[in-house]
């Protein structure tokens, strides 16, 4: 009677890990889903202005000069494209600040701070990516820092991204080979994942063009 018992258990075990792991697929297909989706909508709305660009310097608006010293361009927070509210469940614990690149030949270079969004003096370990993308081109081109595996777009195992530790901010600098003249990246994407691999930053930056 004990065995039938045990036996019983086990199966009942197994069917509960078995559902683990599919709802953990499902979960990881939804993100890379939403990651594609926030890509098409990030070009869309740079083609839109652009179009609306074009209008107002067709019909005499000013239009104000961009200056690019040294190479070198800033991207505000106002141009920045999280998916945390809108597209996705996950609270984000950190966020990006002062977002700056920098071209120079295949080199991008990519400096930010990483803050805490809620500090309460613990310190916060995971694992960082920054993925440049240009999804116009065919096929898509991808670069990664530091260089994984990319499925649909989103790191295929979270635990090869740069690790960092948080208490209230960290100064990261990193720098993308970008392997390509023709092609040049038109979205920068940071991700974070904590230690077990919850996501907890996704956000997407317009990179425009250094003339």
């Amino acid at each position: 009677m004990g065995i039938y018992l045990y036996l019983g258990e086990l199966r009942k075990e197994t069917v509960c890990s078995d559902r683990v792991k599919r709802l953990a697929y499902e979960t990881q297909d939804t993100r890379r889903a939403l990651y594609q989706a926030r890509q098409r909508l990030k070009l869309l709305e740079d083609a839109i202005h652009n179009l609306q660009g074009n209008e107002q310097k067709e019909i005499g608006t000013p239009k104000s000069e961009v200056s690019h010293p040294g190479r070198e361009e800033s991207v505000s927070e106002g141009e920045a494209r999280s998916s945390s509210v809108e597209e996705s469940s996950f609270e984000p614990l950190v966020a990006i600040q002062g977002l700056r690149t920098k071209r120079s030949g295949e080199r991008l270079s990519v400096n930010f701070r990483l803050d805490r969004i809620k500090p309460d003096g613990s310190q916060l370990s995971g694992h960082l990516f920054i993925i440049a993308a240009n999804t116009a081109c065919d096929p898509p081109r991808f670069w990664t820092r530091p260089r994984t595996d990319l499925e649909n777009g989103v790191p295929v195992d979270y635990r090869r991204g740069q690790a960092f530790k948080v208490r209230n901010y960290r100064a990261i600098r990193e720098t993308l080979i970008i392997d390509s003249a023709a092609v040049t990246p038109l979205l920068l994407s940071i991700l974070a994942y904590d230690v077990t691999g919850e996501l907890i930053l996704d956000q997407a930056f317009a990179v425009e063009e250094v003339q």
